[in-house]
């Protein structure tokens, strides 16, 4: 396979592995490393992670797209980066926070706030261009078990808004709670929010 052939088809994966790029392309390291120094389209975004220049992918979420695949196809994008991603913070975090499954290994990289959970990491998920965020719902349920994490005025302020804005509505959220085991925790913290 030549070149171009071969630059073609890792745009087309946009964000890659080393493996994906063996895997389903036939490209070894060697090969890789090679397309990397000699045309300059294929970059390096994380440790053993690359991205070709002109991948049909939203670059506005490229740090999203780079999370699920560094800490695998169970990760999600959840906590605050998902209430950014909903318009419902006006701060944005300096890192991505990722929900893993318990028996992940927590990343000490510091572009990450990896939090292990043992909530169903199907059940309120959303699959985007490259990448799994929890839904709305889940997002602002699980703000408030995150709230000392996150803060509590920051999660308040977030559900107010999604309710004003017709995002979601009471019966949805304790839905969700139910869904996630969280509905007695939901009430408690309900109380505190519309009083």
């Amino acid at each position: 396979m030549n070149k171009d052939n071969q630059l073609k088809k890792l745009e087309v994966l946009g964000v890659f592995s080393t493996n994906e790029a063996l895997s389903t392309l036939s490209i070894s390291q060697p090969t890789l490393f090679r397309l990397i120094k000699s045309t300059h389209m294929i970059e390096r975004v994380s440790r053993g992670l690359y991205l070709h220049k002109n991948a049909k992918i939203n670059f506005k979420f490229l740090d999203y797209i780079i999370a699920c695949k560094k800490f695998g196809k169970d990760s999600v994008i959840g906590g605050l980066s998902a209430l950014e991603f909903y318009n419902l913070v006006d701060q944005v975090s300096p890192k991505v926070w990722v929900l893993t499954p318990p028996d992940r290994r927590v990343s000490t990289d510091k572009k990450y706030k990896t939090i292990k959970t043992k909530s169903s990491l199907t059940s309120g998920v959303v699959n985007k261009d490259g990448f799994k965020i929890v839904n709305i719902e889940r997002a602002l349920v699980e703000g408030l078990k995150f709230q000392n994490k996150i803060g509590e005025a920051i999660v308040f302020k977030a559900i107010t808004e999604a309710l004003k804005e017709q995002l979601t509505t009471e019966g949805q959220l304790y839905k969700m709670g139910k869904k996630l085991k969280m509905l007695s925790y939901l009430e408690k913290k309900w109380e505190l929010l519309i009083a």
